[in-house]
């Protein structure tokens, strides 16, 4: 898209803003003229029984020391929030594809939510080939900036969950199209949400 990152925000905070308005107009919050409440409560982390822990960008050699360090990590994670908590895993996009699926078949008993962030966006051939080898479910879309940047693992049966930004993304016009292509492709939507956008409640 012409403009990239800066343009998709600028449109962003001008379409939540636009949402934002309509609602103090209607006298009623956002959340009721996208069709009201679908639940009483939300999940979130860290907490006790939910923590996410991860990699950053380091010199990778992919020797299995490093792989038992990383196992390590998600076993005293599992340990720590126990049999019935949560555990994510983000990758972010700083492990190559041959390390990561080592890496997932090592870190599978530990019974991950979802790793996020698999690869780096750009070639869905990397994805398919990890989603191939790759039972634990993958999170995707954290970097996407247009409808555009994630059809393509719906339509390659790539994600499993779509973790999208609606400051990232275009607004929240944007992220109820998001919505309906998940539904049609049958993955979960996760409001990643990096950016805060403060809404009329």
């Amino acid at each position: 898209m012409r403009g990239g990152p800066f343009m998709t925000h600028t449109l962003a905070g001008i379409d939540t803003a636009l949402w934002d308005i309509t609602g103090k107009l209607w006298g009623v919050p956002v959340y009721r003229l996208l069709g009201g409440p679908t639940r009483d409560k939300v999940r979130f982390y860290p907490t006790p029984s939910a923590t996410k822990i991860g990699v950053g960008p380091q010199p990778f050699s992919g020797t299995p020391q490093q792989i038992e360090a990383i196992v390590k990590s998600v076993e005293d994670a599992r340990t720590k929030v126990g049999p019935d908590g949560i555990v994510m895993f983000d990758a972010h996009c700083a492990l190559p594809p041959p390390f990561l699926i080592q890496l997932a078949s090592a870190i599978k008993p530990s019974e991950l939510l979802y790793i996020e962030e698999p690869a780096v966006p750009g070639n869905i051939e990397v994805f398919k080939r990890l989603k191939q080898h790759i039972s634990i479910p993958l999170a995707v879309g954290e970097q996407a900036r247009t409808i555009w940047d994630v059809i393509g693992y719906l339509q390659e049966g790539c994600a499993d969950i779509l973790e999208v930004d609606c400051a990232h993304t275009g607004g929240i016009t944007q992220l109820r199209i998001y919505l309906q292509l998940k539904l049609s492709v049958w993955c979960k939507l996760f409001k990643f949400g990096k950016s805060y956008i403060r809404l009329r409640y």
